[in-house]
């Protein structure tokens, strides 16, 4: 309690007081009359006039954060609470002989004189109390440089070091540091900077701060920007720009392992990968063992070191090992002999075979080309399959051979049939079965045309399903029929349905129009054991006409399988093209080559259809790509609601609209932007007047039906070209997906003879991403090379090794009397 006295003289006392503080105050006055002391006292009530609704809380900050000695620091209070005084002690002094500095301003400013660490109190006060901050500021000491560092750096690779690459990779040493090999930048700035800021590094898009050295690793090769600012006391320097090499890493991998011995079929053997610095050190390590179990996938596919596995299948197996370390990889491949029973597809089946009048003037006609491409002797035997019977014991031909890499070639093979077998047939599947001692299968191909002297084709492409038990995917689609009339114009289709197996099969079957729209089923159908049958769409599914363009879904029940045949006629031409089911695309796109908008050969004029449908119950998008020969890419997008089918009649024109379609050809990709592939058909076919036809489907190429890196598969087969005295035959290649693939070529005629200069001369092709499609006339190949190619070669092969990324092959062989084409598909194989 404050106390404040107030003198008075003799007389009437009054006096005048002014209270700083709320409260009840007491009052006393006192004196001496006649030497006797009167006093009393009374208490006064004083009312506050503070509008604060509290005392404030102090706080503050300072700039620069760390400052040096003998550099002004400006502090600014951050209090709330709204104080309106302020008292600073800046804990600088030396007691008891120099006191610290003070300060009563809002923001005031304070030099230190010396470095170290001090403890600064604010306190800050209004008409309801005061509040106490303090921090602790650290000054360094005052800079002893005149400049700012001038910035740079240098560096060297590290983990593995260079001296160790050289001795060991002696082609990498000239090339470091390289993909995937550590780098050390080191500071080599002048004028003692104590801060460091690292950044950009190209792609990694880093940011180092306060590291004289720092350590990157790059996954890729090329020139990579490094930018450096270093900062003394003075402050930073100006940035310094870098340029780093990297280089590709080249180091080989190898991969190497010892074929275990005394191995039989059904007992676990151990596989071991040899690694080790000597090696290459591999960390991953893929195994691909060709087992080919009916019914099984193969090749089997195993990762990691060491694994297990027992064969199946006897026989000369052999087995590739894929050594890794990041992207190089090196591989081999070793022979395993097994004992026991040797696998294989236990037949082939191509339906559609014909000997009969058909619509509009046409005559219907198979031939067939079966070849082998084993090294040794391979003998078939061949069923008819008539139509609506049940074939559990057909008829046919039995132990016809067919040379090493020969071919076998039977023109009208249901006359030949009624030659050989006494079978006299009109319409039938054939049924294939084999045997060598390679367990290797053959490839057959078959096509149904019409003879008609004046206005025969080369009509369609009969594919032959393989017959492995169990392998068949229990739902697929077929897309790309069409019936619109029987007349003149327009198009028709005929359906056929066949068993695989000699047990009766079930499925069901669900017709869709090209609004998605489910037109028919067909629930529980049965199909006799190795049955055929063949109908028109409109009578198998009971439908009325015109149904236009549809898709079919085709569901198998447990332990069934079967193929699904759609034969689409030009009614005009009596050209026929065939869809076909097969097993759902897999891999990242699809790629369709031979996609045509321009002139061609004899006066023909080329196009491409398309025919795209969502199999999924939900919309999907996909994203439309043509890569034409020598020009700009095009691409759209599609969305398909679900079940609904996208008819394009010129499907380059209609990508490119609003612009001119190109005169050109090319690849077609097309990629699920969902996950869900489309079904999709392809067609090329011929414009010219008086002469125009279907033309021929394109096979539609992915991951699942290629050969090279992520498939199963490193070769290819493909039958069915001929001299082009016979036939011209187009050979074309595709690159699916990954990097560059190459292709190495060998050719043989219908005797199995090789038509390369020699066996160590394949013919090769590169291709990749920005060089997906090459297709030539075959004679134009060899004369590239400066190789002959006999005339009146009724049938002529290729063996196709694949390396690198996926690749795939075709030949389109075309009618020199009508320019109708038949395109025909490699057969991947191990």
């Amino acid at each position: 309690v404050k106390t404040i006295s107030y003198p008075c003289d003799l007389g009437l006392c009054v006096t005048t007081h002014a209270y700083q503080t709320a409260g009840t105050k007491t009052v006393t006055a006192s004196g001496t009359v006649n030497g006797v002391t009167y006093s009393g006292s009374t208490t006064v009530t004083v009312q506050s006039n503070c509008t604060e609704p509290q005392a404030p809380v102090a706080d503050f900050t300072w700039s620069p954060a760390q400052p040096r000695a003998g550099q002004a620091v400006q502090f600014t209070d951050t209090s709330t609470g709204h104080p309106t005084s302020w008292n600073w002690n800046f804990g600088d002094g030396v007691p008891p002989l120099i006191p610290p500095g003070t300060s009563t301003q809002q923001n005031p400013t304070r030099t230190f004189q010396n470095e170290g660490t001090y403890t600064v109190r604010l306190e800050a006060s209004n008409c309801k109390g005061t509040s106490v901050k303090e921090k602790q500021i650290t000054v360094l000491p005052a800079c002893g440089e005149s400049a700012v560092p001038t910035a740079d750096f240098n560096w060297q690779p590290v983990e593995p070091t260079s001296e160790q690459v050289c001795q060991t990779f002696p082609a990498q040493c000239s090339k470091q540091p390289y993909t995937g090999q550590k780098v050390k930048l080191t500071d080599a700035s002048t004028n003692n900077p104590t801060d460091w800021q690292w950044y950009d590094f190209q792609e990694l898009k880093l940011n180092f701060t306060g590291q004289a050295t720092v350590t990157v690793q790059w996954a890729q090769p090329g020139d990579k920007n490094v930018r450096l600012k270093a900062k003394n006391c003075v402050g930073w320097s100006d940035e310094k720009l870098k340029t780093v090499k990297i280089y590709a890493d080249e180091r080989p991998v190898t991969a190497d392992f010892d074929p275990p011995g005394n191995v039989s079929a059904g007992k676990e053997v151990t596989l071991t990968a040899k690694t080790g610095f000597a090696y290459g050190d591999p960390t991953e390590f893929t195994w691909e063992i060709q087992d080919p179990k009916p019914g099984e996938p193969n090749p089997v596919k195993l990762t990691g070191n060491p694994v297990n596995y027992s064969f199946k299948c006897g026989g000369h197996r052999e087995v590739k090992l894929t050594a890794k370390r990041g992207t190089y990889t090196g591989t081999v491949t070793k022979t395993v002999e097994v004992s026991g029973q040797i696998c294989g597809p236990e037949a082939f089946v191509a339906a559609d075979a014909a000997k009969v009048p058909g619509l509009n003037n046409t005559l219907w006609r198979t031939d067939i080309r079966i070849f082998n491409p084993a090294n040794s002797e391979t003998r078939v035997n061949l069923y008819v399959l008539e139509a609506g019977k049940s074939n559990s014991a057909p008829p046919g031909v039995s132990n016809v051979p067919i040379p090493a890499r020969g071919s076998l070639a039977l023109d009208n093979v249901l006359e030949f049939f009624r030659q050989q077998a006494g079978v006299d047939v009109s319409k039938a599947a054939i049924r294939v079965t084999f045997e060598n001692a390679d367990g290797v299968p053959p490839v057959v191909v078959g096509r149904t045309y019409t003879d008609v002297a004046g206005g025969g084709t080369f009509g369609q492409l009969i594919p032959a399903l393989e017959v492995r038990p169990g392998s068949m995917p229990r739902e697929q689609w077929i897309t790309g029929l069409r019936h619109d009339g029987t007349g003149g114009e327009g198009f028709r289709t005929n359906v056929s349905l066949y068993n695989l197996r000699p047990s009766e099969a079930r499925l069901d079957l669900y017709l869709y129009d090209a609004q998605g729209q489910l037109k028919a089923v067909k629930q529980g159908k049965s199909i006799a054991p190795l049955g055929y049958e063949q109908a028109p769409i409109l009578s198998f599914f009971n439908v009325s006409d015109p149904l236009g363009v549809a898709a079919v879904k085709l569901v198998l029940a447990e332990g069934s399988e079967a193929g699904f045949n759609g034969s689409v006629v030009d009614n005009r031409t009596g050209d026929a093209s065939l869809e076909s089911n097969e097993p759902p695309a897999s891999g990242t796109a699809l790629v369709i080559p031979g996609i045509a908008h321009n002139a061609g050969a004899a006066g023909s004029v080329w196009r491409s259809s398309l025919t795209v449908t969502n199999p999924g119950s939900s919309a999907a998008n996909f994203t439309l790509k043509f890569v034409p020969k020598g020009l700009p890419k095009f691409e759209k997008d599609v969305t398909l609601p679900g079940a609904q089918t996208l008819s394009i009649e010129d499907v380059v024109a209609w990508i490119v609209e609003p612009l001119t379609a190109p005169e050109a050809s090319g690849t077609l990709v097309v990629y699920p932007k969902n996950g869900v592939f489309p079904v999709v058909s392809a067609r090329t076919f011929n414009l010219a007047p008086n002469g125009g036809t279907f033309g021929q489907t394109l096979k539609v190429f992915h991951a699942g039906n290629a050969a090279g890196k992520d498939t199963s598969y490193r070769r290819l087969y493909l039958t069915g070209m001929a001299s082009e005295d016979i036939a011209r035959s187009n050979l074309g290649f595709v690159h699916v997906g990954g990097p560059t693939v190459n292709l190495k070529v060998w050719f043989y005629d219908e005797q199995g003879r090789l038509l390369n200069p020699d066996a160590n001369t394949p013919y090769t092709v590169a291709l990749s991403e920005t060089n997906p499609w090459d297709q030539d006339k075959l004679e134009n190949r060899f004369r590239n090379k400066g190789w002959t190619l006999p005339a009146n070669l009724r049938v002529i092969s290729a063996v196709i090794e694949v390396e690198g990324g996926m690749g795939q092959a075709y030949a389109s062989v075309i009618d020199n009397l009508t320019n109708d084409p038949i395109f025909i598909p490699a057969v991947p194989a191990p």
